[in-house]
């Protein structure tokens, strides 16, 4: 045995115990066309298998292919991706499939979603939410952020100042507290949030 697909049926093995039972991982052997290693089988499939991949084609510039999406026997669906193997002539000598089981995530997303988007969840009352300053900053923070590619953990001293000025262009400091709030949301000490407003008048 080339002690490259050993290695590879060491890591084969690693890969299925630390994502057990959600991942399968075979390898397929090129010359015989068939299945030699097997771990966490939920295809049904077996070692000795034919592997169905006379056509599969490995690159050398591009020995990875996927991530794609497969079904497996019971309709779940697999994000899967296959990886060539080298022999020590640096041909491809066997490949090593890892399909990963997405339905379960995919229900628990579904599930999630029902309680995010409710179909009777009501529009926001306009009476409550009205002067709602504090929700304002927020939507406007966040859209700043993402506008700039930038997270609150990323935000350097001067960068966080211009987000101040920002703000206070758009009448983001008239609620009361609001300057308390935004030095919180920042990580700044409200002193320095008044400084940075003192400075702008």
């Amino acid at each position: 045995m080339d002690k490259n697909i050993q290695t590879f049926k060491n890591i084969a093995d690693g890969i299925a115990r630390l994502l057990h039972p959600h991942a399968e991982v075979v390898i397929h052997n090129m010359a015989t066309q068939k299945i030699i290693h097997l771990v966490n089988n939920i295809s049904k499939r077996e070692i000795g298998s034919p592997s169905l991949l006379e056509n599969f084609e490995i690159e050398f510039d591009n020995p990875i292919i996927g991530p794609y999406e497969k079904l497996n026997w019971d309709g779940r669906k697999l994000k899967s991706i296959s990886i060539a193997i080298n022999g020590e002539n640096e041909t491809p000598i066997a490949v090593m499939c890892i399909n990963f089981d997405i339905s379960v995530l995919s229900n628990v997303l579904s599930f999630i979603e029902v309680f995010i988007k409710p179909d009777d969840m009501l529009s926001k009352p306009d009476e409550i939410f009205k002067d709602d300053w504090q929700e304002k900053i927020n939507l406007f923070v966040h859209s700043w952020l993402q506008e700039n590619n930038k997270t609150l953990n990323s935000l350097t001293r001067l960068e966080k100042q211009n987000l101040i000025e920002v703000i206070n262009s758009k009448g983001g400091f008239k609620g009361k507290n609001a300057a308390n709030y935004v030095a919180g949301i920042l990580g700044l000490g409200r002193a320095t949030v008044y400084k940075y407003l003192k400075d702008l008048k």
